[in-house]
């Protein structure tokens, strides 16, 4: 290959390689899922200027409760993970850390009910139904991830343990 041909082949390659992280970065910012499901529901709602102040500032004045039961809760995951993965099986640390991250997981639970209590109150009753309706989308989502990979799960768990 002559010095020519490879600075052309550089050149289309870097080309290439351009137009794809442009395209990528293009796609990525227009994801509706990467706006959050929440705000991805209320924008869907045509809330009026009053409403999304309000809206606003109950996002703003539940952040500082929810941020704290979020990282606790990720926390007490993160122990549990680490009692069941431990190199010995201690079934007393493994329940005390379950304990702990069940009581997490119903205070954020609590916090995010009551949050969406604030939120409903903002809205009208059409409002409202289109809300109910973003989220048994998103429950229907969740739950045809968790299916698929149960079903991945199921179909190739012998693989994985004929693999070993």
């Amino acid at each position: 290959m002559t010095p020519r041909t490879k600075r052309y082949v550089a050149i289309l390659s870097l080309t290439v390689v351009g137009f794809v992280v442009a395209g990528a970065t293009v796609a990525r910012a227009q994801m509706p899922g990467r706006r959050g499901p929440l705000r991805a529901i209320l924008t869907g709602l045509d809330l009026t200027g009053a409403q999304k102040e309000q809206i606003k500032g109950i996002l703003k004045d539940e952040q500082p409760r929810l941020e704290p039961l979020v990282d606790e809760m990720v926390r007490s995951r993160r122990a549990l993970f680490e009692a069941v993965s431990a190199p010995t099986f201690d079934e007393g640390a493994i329940r005390a850390a379950a304990d702990t991250a069940a009581r997490a997981a119903t205070a954020l639970a609590v916090e995010r009910a009551r949050m969406g209590s604030l939120l409903r109150g903002v809205l009208t009753a059409e409002q409202q139904a289109r809300f109910d309706e973003g989220l048994r989308r998103m429950r229907e989502r969740m739950a045809k991830r968790g299916a698929l990979g149960r079903r991945i799960w199921r179909e190739h768990a012998a693989d994985f343990v004929d693999a070993l």
